[in-house]
């Protein structure tokens, strides 16, 4: 008989989401399971707000022996519920736990329903351990149960994938596509798509836990191939590439627009997760627009240089400033990402900040506080910052009233316009423009 696992996506603890997508690390795993021949069976519970009424249902149809749970930053408080939640209803299953957190600070997960956690990649780690009778004895895998759970997490050699294009295209069959959506888009349904894993750049605030800063792609081919098949095979209408780092080889980006332009076939598709702007030119982003690129982001995340520098970005504020005005010239829609909260800056430097988002102009500014996490150089030196125990969850800790204010004051700053609001009608339409002005609301 086959042995069984239910992979399970966390739900978010923010009920104001207003970007839910396909759990891609869980379909990538679901694929690969299903192809060595276990039965699987997935469940996203971001997607489903009723999960509590129907988890035991999956437990009895399904009768897994392992159940997986995806965890991040904003939702372990969740991710123990669902824990115990299975152990009730059987407390023979194996619970795992995988993802950012887990990786990160493992020892957060102890103490309650979860058997162990798998660290970074899980393709190769999780199927030793589906596969071998003494859980304990797996090397990717770490027992919740002992002592010394970080020391045991940080002594795991990596288990990575290096031949990208072997991995087979996500389980998008086991998900409904129609339930997900973006924060703005041009058509439904749509999905997103990753097609490189990992950063080698060293921005002191980003977290790269679960695949490192050591950068691997599937080839031209293989992207080209999996957008075209999620298009004509899926019935997709935009994409949504995730990718950390998108653009990091120039060349492989131009083969890609080649093998979508050479197809003939229309593929719309943006790139929301945001990309370096010093990897950009107007050559590039001309070719990405003729290939169905309709949106990017870029996240200058200050506005001022000494900021910039602080943050060891590599970049400098030109590039923003170019990026900006190619986009504008190419009528490519753009977003930038912003942060604030920062120890090391004044109200002068957040002022900078709002004044250098207005001068980029994008369609859209997101801003946030700054959240150090464990294993980012931020961290080291404001750990105080880091952790709210209350709320389970990461988020910011500063404390600081005018940071409250100023971010208020940018975001009212940016958005209170008319001329800017009736851009963004255009560009949404008014369905999605009415369910931005709503999730505004409940920011603000």
């Amino acid at each position: 008989m086959r042995k069984k696992i239910l992979l399970i996506n966390a739900p978010s603890s923010r009920k104001d989401c207003i970007c839910v997508l396909p759990p891609l690390g869980v379909l990538s795993l679901a694929a690969f399971l299903r192809r060595a021949g276990f039965g699987v069976a997935v469940a996203d519970f971001n997607a489903d707000r009723r999960w509590r009424a129907k988890l035991g249902a999956l437990i009895s149809g399904h009768r897994p022996e392992v159940v997986g749970i995806s965890s991040n930053f904003s939702n372990k408080a969740l991710s123990l519920e669902i824990a115990l939640m299975v152990k009730r209803f059987d407390e023979n299953i194996t619970v795992v736990a995988g993802g950012p957190h887990p990786t990160i600070a493992p020892e957060e997960y102890a103490g309650g329903s979860i058997d162990y956690v798998i660290p970074y990649e899980a393709e190769l780690p999780l199927l030793d351990f589906l596969a071998s009778s003494d859980k304990s004895a797996v090397p990717g895998a770490v027992s919740l149960r002992r002592g010394d759970v970080n020391k045991a997490v940080a002594g795991i050699q990596r288990c990575c994938v290096e031949d990208m294009d072997s991995l087979p295209f996500p389980a998008y069959d086991m998900v409904d596509l129609r339930g997900y959506i973006g924060s703005i888009y041009r058509k439904r349904p749509l999905a997103s798509i990753v097609t490189s894993r990992g950063c080698p750049y060293s921005c002191i605030f980003c977290s790269q836990g679960v695949f490192d800063r050591r950068w691997r792609a599937f080839s031209a081919g293989y992207v080209a191939e999996q957008m075209l098949w999620m298009k004509e095979s899926l019935g997709i209408r935009e994409l949504l590439i995730e990718d950390d780092n998108f653009t990091y080889d120039i060349e492989r980006v131009f083969r890609i627009c080649e093998l979508i332009l050479s197809s003939g076939k229309k593929v719309n598709w943006q790139l929301s997760n945001g990309v370096r702007a010093d990897r950009l030119s107007r050559e590039l982003l001309a070719v990405m627009k003729r290939a169905g690129c309709w949106k990017i982001s870029i996240a200058p995340e200050v506005g001022d240089e000494e900021s910039l520098k602080v943050l060891s970005k590599g970049m400098t504020m030109e590039h923003f400033v170019r990026a900006a005005q190619w986009c504008k010239e190419l009528k490519i829609e753009f977003f930038c990402f912003f942060l604030m909260g920062f120890p090391f800056q004044d109200r002068v430097n957040m002022e900078n900040t709002v004044n250098f988002a207005l001068r980029l102009d994008p369609l859209m500014m997101d801003l946030n506080k700054i959240v150090p996490f464990p294993d980012t150089p931020y961290f080291s030196r404001f750990p105080d910052r880091s952790i709210y125990k209350k709320a389970h969850s990461y988020q910011y800790k500063g404390g600081d009233r005018e940071v409250d204010r100023m971010c208020t004051r940018a975001y009212l700053r940016f958005y209170a316009r008319p001329e800017k609001l009736m851009r963004i009608l255009l560009a949404m339409g008014p369905l999605q423009f009415l369910r931005f002005v709503k999730y505004a609301g409940n920011v603000l």
